[in-house]
């Protein structure tokens, strides 16, 4: 054989070899994944969207139902949902143009009626919509035609556009919700969403899925599992062995195994959520405003933030997050001082302090069993004796709506528009007209309500900033609640996904996308 016939054996032997190879790579290479879950640390309250006001529950029902408008990831921009345009038509009246083309998963035709009927249903004081606050502002919704509706509320609401982007708000089906009842409604959902009901057992998995019908971008996973597994050490050995693709609250602890162990990543973001004590303001011991004071004084919140939550959290001086239209920079927090908190609860009538029942969820925030022991501790050192009593989420909400909870409760409040009104008038208003967010607060003052009502009716946004400052001061000075900090949320991802988190703590996997 010729030296040039010897050199092109081996690339053709080569060239045989690499298809080998590759063939037994692409066959060995896993298939992309069709099912997605997700973990948290509580199961939904309900499958009625417009009756809750829980953050984990308007996250899960997000996949079924949808709103009128939606907010970017980052927060900052309101983008079309189930309305397509919307434009104000004077001072007090919206319209919005719907999209055409929807359909229930029932079959049912989307249109201006179900709006109408959506928006109507969380109106009605009859309903008991636990955040019917979110559209006390609106007067009526009258339909122009079917894909055309009209809001029109008692005075200008710049906030009105926002609302419309979930929990009371979510869109039902007329024809469903009408014949099947409430109760059905509560455990058989039926949206326009991107997934579609399939099985839920409470506090149990939830199982959706992908809608083929969706007017959108079709979801990525044919399945979506949705589990509640209320300790955090389950769920990172969930994520870590592959069984869970997202879990909420990771410790700050578990962060570096996680880490390590090269299947997940971490992934942080400042949270829409603040934590606070909830405080009896009406009856015993904390009724006294200088009791409240002196417990704020006795809380170390900054050593609950460096050593519990390893740093993932900010102190605040009320309710407001920093992010919220409305915040106030200048406003400092309670000075930790255990002396003072002393001298203000003898002065409160109490030199031997006294004891209290302190309500606390187990497992719906983070690390919330261990804050909860934190505060007591801390409050011990001022002569306040707390029995903390660890509740399962549903039990607590159980003891909250029977108004049974301990005169100190704690408790996180998100926001749907980042705005001062979401947390301010929904938590403590006691206005007529002004139902609410929350059966648990006790407090009340005049003086707040007139400033925070004139400043949802302000469209000046200086004016509004003024009203909310001095809100927010007069808070402060009645030691409301017991005033702690803001989250930064930890996620455990795996490396198998792409995500990024919000702000607002909405897991949605219909922007999640296999890699």
């Amino acid at each position: 054989m010729t030296g040039l016939a010897r050199k092109w054996h081996p690339p053709v032997a080569l060239a045989v070899v690499l298809a080998l190879f590759l063939a037994a790579a692409v066959a060995a290479a896993p298939p992309p994944p069709t099912r997605l879950v997700i973990a948290y640390g509580i199961s939904p309250v309900t499958m009625d969207p417009q009756m809750h006001s829980n953050t984990v529950t308007e996250s899960v029902l997000r996949h079924i139902f949808e709103t009128l408008v939606v907010r970017t990831d980052d927060m900052k921009t309101i983008e079309p949902g189930l309305a397509t345009a919307w434009q104000p038509i004077d001072d007090t009246t919206w319209q919005f143009k719907l999209r055409r083309g929807v359909r229930f998963h029932n079959g049912e035709e989307f249109n201006a009626h179900a709006v109408k009927f959506s928006i109507e249903r969380a109106m009605d004081p009859r309903q008991r919509a636990p955040l019917r606050s979110l559209v006390a502002p609106i007067r009526r919704v009258d339909v122009v035609d079917d894909l055309t509706v009209n809001v029109v509320t008692a005075w200008p609401d710049p906030l009105l556009v926002g609302r419309f982007g979930g929990y009371a708000t979510n869109i039902v089906p007329p024809r469903h919700v009408r014949e099947k009842g409430d109760a059905f409604v509560a455990a058989n959902p039926v949206g326009t969403g991107p997934y579609r009901f399939v099985s839920w057992v409470r506090d149990g998995d939830l199982v959706l899925e992908a809608n083929p019908d969706y007017w959108g971008p079709p979801p990525r996973f044919r399945t979506v599992i949705i589990k509640p597994i209320p300790e955090s050490t389950t769920r990172v050995a969930a994520l870590r062995t592959g069984e869970a693709d997202i879990i909420v609250n990771v410790p700050p602890a578990d962060i570096p195994a996680i880490k390590r162990g090269g299947r997940a990543e971490i992934l942080t973001v400042p949270s829409g959520r603040i934590m606070h004590g909830m405080l009896n303001a009406q009856e015993g011991p904390t009724a006294n405003v200088k009791v409240r004071q002196a417990l704020n004084h006795a809380v170390d919140v900054d050593s609950i933030i460096a050593t519990i939550l390893s740093g993932y959290g900010r102190r605040l001086a009320t309710v407001l997050a920093h992010e919220d239209f409305g915040y106030d920079q200048h406003l400092k927090p309670y000075p930790y001082d255990v002396a003072r908190a002393r001298q203000l609860l003898a002065e409160a009538g109490y030199p031997n302090g006294f004891e209290v029942t302190f309500d606390c969820p187990k497992g719906r925030y983070p690390l919330d069993s261990e804050v909860c022991q934190a505060i007591a501790g801390q409050l011990d050192q001022a002569g306040v004796r707390a029995r903390v009593i660890f509740n399962e989420w549903a039990l607590y909400n159980s003891k909250s709506d029977s108004r049974t909870l301990g005169p100190l409760s704690l408790w996180g409040w998100g926001t749907l528009n980042f705005d001062a009104d979401g947390r301010l008038r929904s938590l403590f208003a006691t206005a007529p007209g002004y139902p609410r967010g929350t059966a648990r607060q006790t407090y009340s003052n005049k003086d707040f309500d007139a400033l925070v009502l004139q400043a949802v009716e302000t469209t000046n946004p200086a004016t509004r900033l003024r009203l909310y400052k001095m809100a927010q001061r007069t808070l402060y000075h009645d030691a409301a609640n017991l005033f702690l900090y803001q989250l930064v949320d930890i996620y455990g991802v795996s490396t198998r996904i792409s995500w990024k988190p919000r702000a607002d703590e909405m897991v949605w996997a219909q922007r999640v996308a296999p890699r």
